[in-house]
């Protein structure tokens, strides 16, 4: 049988996958648009949840191709819609779930996202720091009192006028330092995005992890892009910034298989 989501689909990703089955070797962007008959905001759109869903992917740049379970699904598909009594064909191999998003794990500890190595964030100005932290190497309690380290999940590449979510929250600290409980807020800038919301309040206790909060983030230019995400004085008090980290992302024209698959980043920041 073919996957529960297929009968669901909109028609204009539908159509997509009807103009991938008569095209083995695959397509471009225009060829698919055209074939489908669907304008460019149409098929940024269908063609994400297709490749989210694993049913099309990417064999060379800018290419697109049915993946083995969407040709599987589609030959279930055609089949089904026949008049004649079908066969059923083996079933397609379930979906693997969803990344798991990380409540700010603790420092030193494997976060659990999909196949890829930490990565390295910079601690503003320009100071780099790891994710995880080397836990071997004691901390210096006025060090410890200061600084908590901020976790990030983000997408491996973000996509023109798609909205990708950015998860963010502050890891336990090794020792209780505080004496009570602070707010703070997280914000983030990105250039020539739109960022909803731009900040975000995060409670944190003092004896552990605060997190994570969700930003959604649009672009709407391809590139590199560089977002920052600030640290910044507790509500109620005047508006300063207190530490912050930055990194860049990849902004492709069109979906790609990398924009459903998440990396982690972190560095230390300064508490106010």
């Amino acid at each position: 049988m073919y996957p529960a989501e297929l009968p669901a689909l909109p028609e204009q990703a539908k159509s997509l996958l009807d103009a991938l089955v008569a095209s083995p070797d695959g397509m471009d962007a225009t060829q698919l648009m055209a074939a489908a008959d669907l304008s460019e905001r149409g098929f940024r759109k269908s063609i994400r949840r297709l490749v989210t869903l694993r049913l099309v992917n990417m064999p060379a740049d800018g290419m697109y191709a049915l993946t083995e379970r969407g040709r599987a699904a589609m030959s279930t598909r055609m089949q089904d819609d026949s008049p004649a009594e079908a066969t059923m064909s083996a079933p397609a191999p379930d979906i693997p779930a969803a990344p798991a998003v990380p409540v700010a794990p603790v420092v030193g500890e494997p976060v659990a996202v999909p196949d890829s190595a930490p990565e390295e964030a910079a601690s503003q100005p320009s100071v780099p720091a790891e994710t995880p932290a080397d836990t071997s190497a004691p901390v210096e309690p006025s060090l410890a009192s200061a600084q908590r380290q901020l976790s990030v999940l983000v997408a491996e590449e973000m996509a023109v006028g798609l909205g990708t979510i950015l998860m963010a929250g502050l890891n336990a600290p090794r020792e209780p330092t505080m004496t009570q409980p602070q707010t703070v807020l997280l914000r983030v800038t990105a250039p020539n995005c739109e960022v909803d919301p731009v900040e975000q309040a995060l409670d944190l206790p003092a004896d552990a992890a605060a997190g994570p909060v969700r930003f959604k983030i649009t672009a709407f230019q391809p590139g590199k892009l560089r977002i920052s995400l600030e640290l910044v004085s507790a509500p109620g008090e005047p508006a300063r910034v207190v530490d912050g980290i930055y990194f860049d992302v990849r902004v492709q024209p069109f979906p790609t298989s990398r924009t459903a698959e998440f990396r982690t980043l972190g560095a230390f920041v300064r508490l106010p």
